[in-house]
């Protein structure tokens, strides 16, 4: 599951307009797991990152005290893989701040 979700926000990254964000992957503190990070470059947008390991996805943040989990108990395969990229498409233009065109819910 990490090599998805880093190969899917790998893509994110290359659909924006270049400089907006840099990838960051790190470790949580005390065996908390790896997180995927896009860094956004404009002070106006917040961070976005998925929290993941080799079996499943936990959760995705925004900024710094954003963070919602994700329940994909159960959930296999192509429908797994369809959250995570309606996820992405919604993080664009949060990365880019611009609020105006947001997508769905994040408007």
């Amino acid at each position: 599951m990490l090599a998805e979700v880093t190969e899917l926000v790998e893509r994110l990254l290359s659909e924006l307009p270049p400089a907006t964000a840099a990838l960051n992957v790190y470790r949580v503190p005390r065996n908390g797991g790896p997180v995927v990070e896009l860094k956004p470059t404009n002070s106006a947008a917040a961070a976005f990152g998925i929290h993941s390991d080799d079996f499943a996805v936990y959760s995705f943040s925004f900024g710094v005290r954003s963070q919602w989990d994700v329940h994909t108990t159960g959930v296999i395969g192509r429908a797994r893989r369809t959250s995570l990229r309606r996820l992405t498409k919604c993080v664009a233009p949060l990365l880019r701040a611009d609020a105006k065109k947001g997508v769905g819910g994040f408007r």
